[in-house]
């Protein structure tokens, strides 16, 4: 069983199109997606989707968010345990490499009581904080249905099957 992220067409058991995000809350992590190939296991993902909903494409979309403020905090919070009293412009840093944006930057900072801050090295950071434009925040793979492959994702799934009823009393 599985669900796609987005669907379209009649309903979702004769869709045309399926869809599933991958959201990246790092730019490196984004950038290595865009320069590399489609990782295996996201190939497979959309073509059990595909099998599901007869889609005759899928895509894999991936997205650059702003990461979560309270896994920031997080972020955060692990950095201070490095120092007795964590620097202000680690801090800045650290919500300037998790923000695409200006004003969720804006905001993580104000509320670290950052932006307004007189310091040189936050106002360093602050004046060099380049937001990526949301049109370079997303690209997708396009994957076609291929019949042979779905074939093969039932037989393992089969052998799935039977290695559970083989090894485990349900």
């Amino acid at each position: 069983c599985g669900t796609p992220d987005l669907w379209k067409g009649e309903n979702i058991k004769s869709a045309d199109v399926v869809r599933d995000t991958k959201s990246s809350w790092d730019i490196y992590t984004f950038n290595r997606a865009i320069a590399g190939d489609l990782d295996k296991k996201y190939y497979w993902q959309i073509m059990g989707y595909m099998a599901l909903t007869c889609s005759k494409v899928g895509y894999i979309d991936y997205c650059l968010n702003n990461t979560p403020y309270h896994l920031i905090e997080r972020e955060l919070r692990i950095e201070s345990y490095k120092w007795e009293e964590t620097p202000s412009w680690i801090e800045a840093q650290i919500i300037a490499n998790h923000t695409y944006d200006l004003k969720a930057f804006e905001l993580a900072m104000s509320a670290r009581g950052l932006f307004h801050s007189q310091s040189t090295e936050i106002q360093a950071i602050i004046n060099s904080f380049v937001p990526v434009p949301l049109s370079e925040r997303h690209f997708a793979f396009k994957v076609d249905r291929d019949e042979i492959a779905i074939d093969k994702l039932y037989k393992r799934i089969e052998d799935c099957r039977e290695y559970m009823n083989e090894h485990f009393k349900f």
